[in-house]
């Protein structure tokens, strides 16, 4: 790049260059010149000779920065040596600002421009561009560029006289520092005659024309005369009710027939087959319309033909335990019996836990001599008289669960070894998915049947215990149950034959608990008194296994509020609370007649009840008496009748028994025998469930056997 010496203007570092580059080429320079130049002031004009101010100094410039360095390394601690790094970025950004503003010659200002404009205006027909004025620009500048035009035109204005030649301006604008503008300026126009059309904003698709104003609201008022008011009062009675609901019916029958005519005089006549499925239909509505009425006024009358029964359920407190210190008592409430379960026995009984009030009983027989079809009956608290369902299934149900969230899916065990689900929001008593097949059932009796609380709406999931020695897992798909082997419960040693073949032993499941907590860990009881601790996990081994007893294990169940304790029962007359990872029990019971079921309470985690052959319900409280129940009593009078199942009320302080002659029998637990924990007076609130488990804890410390004795340093007295 080269620079002409007039209109060089340099510093001190200047001139050293231009010395340099005068020694270098062997040009002479006088010592004294070099010291004027050197002894010159910085602000002081620059006198150059002739050779000086023809010389051409170039300058080159390059994309490199002087200043970074040439080979850059760091040190690589992986090869312990310095590696070559990147190249270092010679790009620099001094100033970087983003501009709003527009070029003048740009079509988007020219556009701008024209719609500030009056659209009906000569200077729009012309166009924008001719005529718009230059924006950023004064008058002066204006000037210039209209003689510009004007010469480009074809030098109109040098010809004009008074025209002055460029030269001769150009001279006179050096002499003249502000130029004088000799031609008329344009007539400025006043803003407010200018028309501005108004600029939609590009981010807002909201005009103003568009908006309205909501009319505000207005108040209306109406005045009416009251309802005519009459005081009626009657009797009801069982009869008077059935006779209304006749006249009524008859009436709603007399209806329909008159809506039938007139439809046959303005329709044409239908088809045969057509007529006759409308009729089917009507007849069936007409039959179900009043069901659920009916079920309400029965319950209204049961209510005031058990009022005394409904106010002890609610209200009753036995004044005689104030006087028993350790002894309680049951008081009978209502039996739910059926006319068509009078010869069954009671083989399942199963709460629903999200309406408290409503249990399902299932009903069948162990005597496998003489087989008959089974039943299923749905009761409510509400209605003793007469079950809510009746579901009669092919073979005798031994074994019933509902499903946690869908309370009205139910599963069934059989005694055929088949399982069988059904949907009580539907009418017909033909079950959703059954296991009906050579293949795809239990070859024995189904003692157990639970549903996994993992399953969802979409896939749920049954295990099921047999008398064959298996525990299935049964996977509900749309139009099929798919079946999977958990388990296979065989002896852990095989005896051998005379002959000398190995001869394997099947054991026999008969009852099924999960953990309440951990949904894969479950326990087996088989009818050989063996307890085996499995997971849906490992299906090949045991996690632990024992021999709890000499006879059957009736019945399986985990404590709610510690579930690593769990109750047993057998026909061996016994009752066995265990823990885990213990091979002897912590309590036992000999209750002297076979053990039919076991049940823990829900309020309490010390409480429990046995039901034995002999007609008796045992109600412990370890809490209180460790060695003998609190309550002993008997609930059926016959002598062959024996009570098969007990079940807890999730909810109310009831408990429910079932018998083998087809009755269930409620009662109602006494003050001594629903003791709750006191919170202690003195320090944090602790919750209900929390001082359960505190007590539970208490109680099994003092059955345990006692850690061994630390020997502890007394630093005290061996100082002394």
């Amino acid at each position: 790049m080269a620079k002409s010496g007039k209109s060089l203007k340099s510093t001190g570092s200047s001139r050293l260059l231009l010395l340099k580059g005068a020694q270098e080429k062997g040009e002479n320079l006088d010592s004294e010149r070099n010291d004027n130049l050197m002894a010159n002031d910085y602000d002081a004009p620059l006198k150059l000779t002739e050779l000086e101010l023809r010389e051409e100094i170039v300058r080159t410039l390059t994309t490199f920065d002087p200043n970074a360095p040439k080979y850059p390394v760091e040190f690589c601690f992986k090869t312990q040596g310095f590696v070559p790094k990147e190249s270092y970025n010679h790009f620099l950004v001094h100033l970087n600002v983003a501009s709003t503003c527009l070029h003048r010659d740009s079509e988007a200002a020219q556009e701008q421009l024209a719609r500030m404009q009056d659209p009906g205006s000569p200077e729009s027909a012309l166009g924008a561009k001719s005529k718009a004025p230059k924006i950023g620009t004064s008058t002066s500048e204006e000037k210039v560029e209209e003689e510009e035009d004007v010469e480009a035109e074809g030098g109109a204005s040098a010809e004009e006289p008074g025209s002055e030649k460029p030269d001769e301006a150009a001279a006179e604008a050096e002499i003249t520092p502000d130029p004088v503008v000799v031609a008329p300026a344009p007539t400025p126009v006043p803003v407010s005659v200018l028309p501005h059309k108004k600029l939609t904003n590009q981010f807002n698709f909201c005009e103003r024309g568009s908006l309205t104003v909501n009319n505000p609201s207005r108040e209306i008022f109406t005045q009416t005369n009251p309802p005519p008011r009459v005081t009626f009062s009657a009797n009801v009675t069982q009869w008077g009710i059935y006779d209304a609901y006749m006249e009524e019916h008859a009436e709603q029958q007399e209806k329909e027939k008159e809506k039938k005519e007139k439809e046959k005089a303005t329709l044409a006549p239908q088809k045969k087959e057509e007529t006759k499925k409308v009729e089917v239909v009507q007849v069936k509505n007409a039959s179900c319309a009043p069901e659920g009425a009916a079920k309400i006024l029965e319950r209204m009358t049961n209510q005031n033909t058990y009022d005394e029964i409904i106010q002890d359920f609610k209200y009753w407190e036995d004044p005689s335990d104030e006087f028993k210190d350790e002894e309680g008592t049951l008081l009978p409430l209502w039996k739910f019996s059926c006319d068509r379960a009078q010869n069954y026995t009671v083989t399942s009984i199963c709460w629903n836990e999200n309406c408290p009030d409503m249990f399902i009983a299932g009903y069948g027989s162990f005597d496998f001599k003489r087989r008959k079809a089974g039943l299923m009956c749905v009761y409510t608290l509400k209605n003793p008289s007469y079950p809510e369902h009746l579901v009669f299934v092919e073979s005798e149900v031994l074994a019933v669960d509902i499903h946690q969230s869908q309370s009205s899916m139910i599963v069934l065990g059989l005694l055929d070894g088949n399982i069988e689900v059904y949907d009580l929001t539907k009418s017909s008593e033909i079950p959703l998915h059954s296991s009906n097949s050579v293949n795809n059932k239990h070859t024995a009796a189904v003692w157990q049947v639970r549903w996994s609380k993992e399953s969802n709406q979409s896939e749920m999931t049954i295990y099921s215990i047999s008398a064959d020695g298996q525990v299935l897992s049964w996977s509900l798909m749309q139009n099929e149950m798919i079946k999977m082997t958990l388990i296979s419960l065989t002896f852990p040693t095989e005896p051998i034959n005379s002959d000398g073949t190995l001869c394997p032993l099947i054991g026999c499941g008969s009852a099924l608990a999960f953990h309440p907590t951990e949904n894969n860990i479950f326990l087996v009881g088989t009818e050989e008194g063996r307890i085996y601790k499995c997971s849906t996990a490992y299906t090949s081994i045991f996690l632990s296994e024992s021999e709890a007893h000499y006879m059957p294990v009736q019945q399986v169940d985990f404590n709610r509020y510690n579930p690593s304790v769990y109750a047993s029962s057998s026909g061996d007359w016994r009752v066995k609370i265990w823990e885990d990872d213990r091979k002897e029990p912590l309590f036992e019971f000999d209750l002297g007649s076979p053990v039919e079921d076991v049940a823990w309470a829900p309020y309490s985690s010390t409480v429990l009840a046995a039901v034995t052959a002999d007609g008796r319900i045992h109600v412990f409280d370890l809490n209180v008496n460790k060695y003998r129940p609190l309550c002993q009593q008997a609930v059926t009078q016959k002598k062959k009748c024996k009570l098969t199942k007990v079940s807890f009320n999730p909810k109310h302080l009831i408990l429910v028994v079932g018998d083998s002659f087809g009755c269930i029998s409620s009662m109602k637990l006494s003050p001594n025998l629903r003791k709750k924990q006191k919170p202690p007076k003195k320090g944090m609130v602790v919750d209900h469930d929390t001082l359960e488990k505190l007590k539970l804890d208490k109680l099994l410390s003092l059955v345990r056997e006692p850690n061994k004795p630390i020997m502890v340093l007394d630093t005290e007295s061996a100082a002394n």
